[in-house]
């Protein structure tokens, strides 16, 4: 009989155990949405606020590529950095192979 009472409390530890676990994860798993919430409850000025300005960039145009007759939706350099692709509202592709330049 001693070994069967033995084995019952071996039994109702792990079961005390995993309880005591499963309560501890389901705690943080509360902390953690709390400080979730925290994070995302706030407005855009806020956020902007904690950006770093942005100061003047001192861009100049080396090149024009003309092409398109409408506005330049998107750009992508190849992966080789030899073509440009563009794409623009009247939904024509350009393509520019960019060898010719020097810069």
């Amino acid at each position: 009989m001693g070994k069967i009472d033995m084995s019952q409390e071996g039994t109702s530890m792990k079961s005390e155990s995993i309880e005591a676990l499963t309560r501890e994860a389901e705690s943080l798993k509360h902390k953690l949405e709390e400080e979730r919430q925290k994070l995302n409850d706030v407005t855009l000025a806020t956020v902007a606020d904690r950006l770093e300005t942005i100061t003047f960039i001192n861009i100049k145009t080396r090149k024009t590529l003309k092409g398109h007759v409408s506005k330049v939706l998107c750009s992508d350099w190849s992966p080789d950095k030899r073509h440009l692709v563009s794409c623009s509202q009247v939904k024509i592709f350009q393509q520019a192979s960019l060898m010719c330049f020097n810069y």
